[in-house]
């Protein structure tokens, strides 16, 4: 009789110890559990980056673009002489804000003289196409473009000399002058400080 409560107790025993957790299944648990989260953690972090970075190649690509796209646009600016105001050519250069007669090589815009003006409107940088007069009218959608978003500032400033003997020198308008400024810098200051390039510097031909 006591060997066959010895046999049942030591089966109750195994019983207990085998649906039991020991404190090296326990930590052994725990160990796996904190890698597998440090994986996890780690994947989240590198896509993040990746896409990030991602977006800032892509938002630096479109910038670099738009900002070649808007110096070529400067640099077709043409000494045309506004009318009935003497010799003043249609060229008014403000801090914020540039008007002038460009020449169009056509594709979207029809060929030949247009006039542009390039501003920011809000935390847009537009450039709006002004026909000339007796011209036909723009296709709708074309007279005004956004060219750039996110733009918390935009500069102009102008290089020459205004009247003959006098020196060439940066200054922040260009109005009421006979001629075209040599050189035209334009300034872009972005919301995302990660956007920021240097002033474009755009050559004006003269003749």
């Amino acid at each position: 009789m006591m060997v066959r409560n010895a046999t049942i107790l030591r089966l109750r025993r195994r019983r207990a110890a085998e649906a039991g957790v020991t404190l090296v299944e326990l930590l052994i648990s725990m160990v796996l559990l904190v890698v597998i989260t440090g994986f996890l953690v780690g994947g989240i972090a590198l896509g993040r980056r990746g896409y990030v970075a991602d977006h800032a190649s892509s938002a630096d690509g479109e910038t670099v673009t738009a900002l070649d796209a808007l110096g070529g646009l400067v640099s077709a600016a043409l000494p045309t002489q506004a009318e009935k105001i003497g010799p003043r050519v249609a060229f008014d250069g403000r801090s914020d804000a540039l008007d002038f007669v460009g020449l169009s090589a056509g594709h979207a815009l029809p060929g030949g003289p247009l006039g542009f003006r390039i501003r920011r409107n809000g935390t847009n940088l537009e450039v709006e196409v002004i026909p000339p007069p007796g011209a036909a009218p723009l296709p709708q959608g074309q007279v005004s473009n956004v060219v750039l978003r996110a733009v918390s500032e935009l500069r102009f400033s102008y290089f020459g000399a205004m009247a003959a003997g006098t020196p060439a020198v940066w200054q922040n308008e260009w109005l009421s002058a006979d001629h075209l400024p040599a050189l035209v810098r334009i300034s872009v200051e972005f919301a995302d400080s990660r956007r920021e390039r240097p002033p474009l510097v755009v050559a004006l031909r003269q003749r």
